[in-house]
């Protein structure tokens, strides 16, 4: 029996992890929007996408504006 509104045990699939970041080139010429541009995992968004790619224009949105000034 499975639990109410579940569907039983999940298979998870182990993705390889790659620090090759060349899938960023895929942005090239793009508008991008990251949201939680400060935060951890978005700061981290922002600069391997600044890095490794060339988009045609960044908008990064945060909660704290304050914050967003001092981090960039």
């Amino acid at each position: 029996m499975t639990p109410m509104g579940g569907n039983g045990p999940l298979e998870l699939r182990r993705e390889m992890y790659s620090d090759d970041f060349s899938f960023c080139r895929s942005f090239n010429g793009l508008n991008i929007v990251i949201t939680g541009a400060t935060g951890t995992i978005g700061s981290m968004v922002v600069d391997t996408l600044l890095k490794n790619s060339q988009p045609n224009k960044v908008a990064l949105f945060c909660r704290d504006d304050q914050m967003l000034s001092t981090q960039i």
